[in-house]
């Protein structure tokens, strides 16, 4: 399938520092105050030892706290580049960026949010099992709706004897080889079942045909209903795409975990001025036009 140029406005999933700086308003957690890490060192350091520590050798709280302390001041510094090389390979590839790309990508969500990270504790660390580590960060700053606190969760998995970080816990990545679209509004390709440490997750390339035909946006207020064969969840949504807009690499998650996805239907659609209405994806392999 020959895929169309592509216009941006990218949900982000490169870096979880991101996504909670990008919350609203101040989010006060009791249960924990971040630490000070302005005398931390610079990212890279000795990460590259720590990073390859075996997976049969056990990885201390002592070396998770040593990784996240340079994986948060290169976010805190933007050093991208570290970010990126320092990255699942799962999650570069579910992606699909150059470093050049990601680079970008990150650099324009800092200046719009106008983004600053202060501080972070680890609140928890978790065995999901032996290669893969749940880790909950506290995370302080400030951005334009003023100051933060989010509690945020990040994976940190072992890849090839490397130590990586993945901020949605990849476990499979199972692409579909077809595309879905009605004419008049919408096209999803690029689609991507992914399974997660929480459940499963969808993944897709949004394009607004609706753009050309009436120079209108549309947005989902309301949720999206996950089915497999034999379970369904429901997961609430909030986006929009505006005229001439494609929300690129746009993943839902929901902790569905029975079987494959066999469909989603996105429910409260507005396009345009129109009313509320819904649609279905069916993912067992038929388009629906």
């Amino acid at each position: 399938m020959k895929r169309k140029s592509l216009y941006l406005m990218y949900f982000l999933l490169a870096s979880v520092l991101l996504i909670t700086a990008c919350s609203s308003g101040e989010q006060q957690s009791s249960e924990a105050k971040a630490a000070d890490v302005s005398d931390s060192k610079e990212p890279g350091g000795n990460q590259s030892k720590e990073n390859k520590k075996p997976q049969n050798e056990k990885l201390t709280n002592e070396d998770i706290e040593k990784a996240f302390e340079h994986y948060f001041n290169a976010n805190k510094e933007g050093n991208w580049e570290w970010v990126y090389t320092s990255s699942s390979e799962k999650l570069r590839n579910l992606l699909g960026q150059t470093k050049e790309e990601f680079i970008k990508q990150q650099e324009e969500i800092i200046f719009i949010n106008n983004i600053t990270f202060n501080d972070y504790l680890i609140k928890n660390v978790e065995n999901v099992d032996s290669s893969i580590k749940k880790v909950v960060l506290i995370v302080k700053g400030d951005n334009n709706n003023g100051p933060f606190t989010n509690e945020s969760t990040i994976y940190y998995v072992n890849e090839n004897n490397k130590w990586k970080f993945d901020t949605i816990g990849i476990l499979e990545v199972k692409p579909y080889d077809f595309y879905v679209e009605n004419e008049g509004y919408y096209k999803f390709e690029n689609m991507k079942q992914v399974k997660t440490v929480k459940g499963m997750a969808f993944m897709a390339d949004i394009t607004n045909l609706s753009a050309d035909r009436f120079q209108v946006g549309w947005s989902m207020n309301g949720s999206a209903t996950f089915k497999s064969a034999d379970s369904e969840k429901e997961v609430p949504l909030a986006f929009r795409i505006e005229p001439g807009q494609v929300s690129k690499n746009y993943i839902i998650q929901s902790d569905l975990e029975d079987g494959d996805l066999q469909s989603i239907t996105f429910h409260d659609v507005f396009f345009g001025l129109g009313s509320p209405t819904e649609f279905s994806i069916d993912l067992t392999g038929e388009n629906v036009e």
